[in-house]
């Protein structure tokens, strides 16, 4: 019920009903926990997503990846890029849908640019090891230069570029994704693993993928 109060635009009315099951001493699940956290980004109200934070430690809430990455999303949302970040960086491994939540927050956050920058720096050093965009799944109309800045900002890329920002060298990479991995992102991470020399697990909607020194599991069938 509080995820349709939220989908009708009446978000505070989703809130008081979730008072109200507290006071009644009724145990809220997963989808009512989420629900509620939409409810917060919809009214930017941070506080509430704390306090919700608060309860699920202090209840010892188990954390699927759905009501880890409705956190995340309610903190980058809601303004506190900072807590967003923190949260994102205690998973164990790296989450595309986590990632977008947290981009999709405080694009003016200085870490933001530092990553851009990373990405564009793997790049070049792959791209000395001979690493050439592929293009050919960019269906927009635009010129061959720009479609190579696309897949750039895949955010397989940027999930691992955080990585290696952020993980000390030699530390495996893990990184899941709903879709399958695009050609382009398949090959560079292959590049990346080598260059880098980090193992790097990907599981995909197909399959998963351990590249190592430059070679996928997948033998580049899937």
């Amino acid at each position: 019920m509080i995820g349709g109060y939220v989908r009708l635009g009446l978000s505070s009315e989703g809130v008081a009903l979730f008072r109200e099951m507290q006071v009644a001493g009724v145990v809220p699940d997963e989808v009512t926990m989420v629900c509620f956290l939409s409810a917060c980004i919809d009214l930017g109200a941070l506080e509430l997503g704390k306090w919700l934070e608060a309860y699920i430690e202090r209840e010892n809430v188990s954390k699927s990846d759905v009501l880890w990455n409705a956190l995340i999303d309610m903190f980058a949302k809601c303004g506190d890029v900072d807590k967003a970040l923190s949260l994102f960086r205690k998973k164990s491994q790296w989450n595309i849908v986590s990632w977008t939540s947290v981009i999709d927050g405080d694009k003016s956050h200085s870490e933001y640019k530092i990553i851009y920058k990373m990405v564009d720096d793997i790049g070049k050093e792959i791209r000395r090891a001979g690493y050439a965009a592929s293009t050919s799944e960019v269906l927009l109309d635009i010129d061959e230069e720009n479609k190579e800045g696309a897949v750039n900002r895949h955010r397989e890329k940027l999930a691992i570029a955080f990585s290696l920002m952020n993980t000390p060298p030699g530390t495996p990479i893990r990184i899941v994704k709903n879709l399958r991995v695009c050609e382009d992102c398949h090959s560079a991470t292959k590049f990346i693993s080598k260059t880098y020399k980090r193992e790097i697990l990907f599981r995909d909607r197909n399959r998963f993928h351990r590249f190592i020194d430059g070679v996928c599991s997948c033998k580049d069938f899937w």
